[in-house]
Formats: C-alpha cells, structure tokens, sequence
C-alpha cells in the first residue's frame, strides 16, 4: 500500500468524504436549481474563494489553498458535484476524484464496498453547494496536513 494511502486512511479521507455524499444524497424527485455561473459566484461571494475557468462545463476552483494544494469542483447535471484535486509534496503529485479514491481506499483497507460504488454528493439548493464545498474544502486540508505531517516524520 502507498504512503498516500496510508495518510489518507489515517486521516480519514474516505469516512469524510462518505459523510459528505450520505448528507447530501441524489434525490432523483428533486427539482433542480438554476445552477448559472453568475449566481453560483453570486452565492459565494464572501464565502468560499472560488474562480469559474474557463472553457466548456461548471467547473471551478477552490482558491486560497495552500501551496502545492489544488481542487476544482466539477457540477454535473446541474447537481452532483465531481472533484479533481492535486497535492504536489516532496517531488510527487497525487491527483484524482475524490469518487474513485475513496473506493479504492475502502478496497485497500478491508472495508466494505458501498452501494453505488462511486457515490457523489447532490445538491438542491444553494446552501447545500456551499455546505459541499466547504466539506471538500476540509476533506483537503486534512489530507494535506497528514501528508505534510508523515513526510516530516520520514
């Protein structure tokens, strides 16, 4: 098992992250809200330091990370929220969603595979993207304070 894997078990990474998607389950009799870029700005503004890029779908970046620490938030179907994150520490780089590396830590620890096997969370409000944001926001900090924390300890 990886060194990664091992700080992001520690951690917890997948425990939070499971947290987050049983919070805020796909409620496929939800109506959908208007998910526009303006007003996702609009509705962070002063909350949650986030940058639109550019280009085709809703994907945004999380600003204000530390360095070396990066996540961008992907909105699908105007309401499950993929992420891409990037942790550069001592030379190497892990990135991937938290979806797929959160399966694949329940495989290497033993646990029990969920049911469905890469679940996201949803949202139907504003509010609840925020809430989601700022949970992926923690999720990433404490994984990359564990990483900085085993490589001092090498």
């Amino acid at each position: 098992m990886s060194q990664f894997f091992k700080t992001a078990i520690e951690v917890g990474t997948h425990e939070s992250y499971y947290a987050l998607c049983d919070a805020y389950p796909f409620r496929s009799e939800a109506p959908r809200i208007e998910t526009s870029a303006k007003n996702i700005m609009a509705a962070t503004s002063g909350l949650i330091p986030l940058e639109k890029l550019s280009g085709p779908g809703s994907v945004y970046k999380l600003l204000a990370l530390p360095d070396g620490v990066g996540l961008n938030f992907i909105i699908q179907g105007r309401q499950i929220v993929e992420t891409h994150f990037r942790i550069d520490a001592d030379g190497i780089t892990q990135e991937g969603s938290f979806a797929i590396l959160c399966k694949d830590l329940l495989q290497v620890s033993g646990c029990e595979s969920r049911t469905p096997p890469y679940p996201r969370p949803a949202f139907y409000s504003l509010d609840e993207l925020i809430a989601i944001f700022r949970g992926f926001d923690l999720i990433m900090r404490k994984l990359n304070r564990g990483i900085r924390s085993n490589l001092r300890d090498l």
